[in-house]
């Protein structure tokens, strides 16, 4: 067994073998099989937004700006399940820089 550091004793799985992981993973969390994507439907993905825009809303203090969620995280939501989410087949794998173009900010935000 390989340590990552001398201090820190996390072995490396080997490489030869990466459907077992040397510590305890949730059920189908492996690379043993097919990704699953799971459909959403266009209405379910607006309730979601509806919902988050809401929660948002209501977590809003005086003199803060925004709630709980932000306003940067409810633009990567929108841009997530408005551009890049396929309803049929759920799939949803956009790359960092394409989210940051949808969304109109940067790819690391400060809230």
């Amino acid at each position: 067994m390989r340590l990552l550091f001398p201090a820190v004793p996390l072995p490396i799985p080997a490489l030869d073998a990466p459907t077992r992981a040397p510590w305890p993973v949730w059920s189908g969390s492996t690379t043993a099989g097919p990704i699953r994507f799971a459909p959403m439907p266009k209405k379910a993905a607006v309730r979601l937004w509806h919902r988050a825009r809401d929660f948002d809303r209501g977590t809003h203090q005086p003199g803060r700006h925004g709630g709980s969620v932000g306003h940067a995280a409810l633009q990567v939501l929108h841009s997530l399940i408005f551009d890049f989410l396929n309803h049929r087949t759920g799939r949803l794998d956009p790359s960092y820089a394409a989210i940051a173009r949808k969304a109109g900010g940067q790819r690391q935000s400060p809230n």
